[in-house]
């Protein structure tokens, strides 16, 4: 169970309700109750995929796509299953840390989102020597550590190291196969 911060703590006099309403306007695709969650530091890592825009965004394959009131078929997709779920995480979570900058006091906005950035970079990184299920595996217990310590979650320098004990432990102990190209 998480222990939820009070909102006020990181975010001054706003009320949960004002504070949804403008994470809202920035994201309208998200239901609701998973930015309440958010807010209120109850949110699991492991729920990223909650944060794709739509149903369809989050179904394993989508077939049409909608640019203006025109809406077009997609090719299949090439066979890389994986590469999809990556591209997938990485929009979620670029939502996710969207909604973490917004939620954030002014004067930590601009920092915690070059942290975020950092991070995201790390985990490109990993990416780059280990397997995906490695690189979730490291991911998840690194954000929800962070999501544990409550207003921590808010601040830059927890973002910025990768876990030296993560990235030791055993989920490393595999390097992805090398891909042809």
């Amino acid at each position: 169970m998480y222990d939820p911060i009070p909102i006020s703590t990181v975010l001054g006099r706003e009320s949960a309700s004002t504070l949804v309403d403008s994470v809202e306007v920035l994201f309208p695709r998200i239901e609701r109750s998973t930015l309440v969650q958010i807010i209120e530091n109850r949110f699991k890592p492991t729920n990223i995929y909650h944060l794709l825009a739509s149903e369809t965004d989050r179904a394993e394959s989508q077939r049409t796509m909608t640019i203006g009131r025109v809406e077009f078929d997609q090719p299949e997709r090439d066979g890389k299953e994986s590469v999809y779920r990556i591209s997938a995480s990485f929009k979620a979570w670029a939502t996710y840390t969207g909604i973490l900058v917004q939620l954030a006091q002014e004067r930590l906005q601009e920092k915690l989102s070059r942290a975020h950035s950092f991070y995201t970079m790390n985990l490109y990184n990993l990416l780059e020597k280990y397997s995906w299920d490695g690189v979730q595996s490291y991911h998840f217990p690194f954000h929800q550590e962070r999501v544990a310590r409550g207003t921590s979650i808010y601040q830059q320098a927890e973002w910025r190291q990768l876990g030296s004990e993560l990235v030791a432990s055993k989920w490393f102990t595999d390097p992805a196969p090398l891909q042809q190209s």
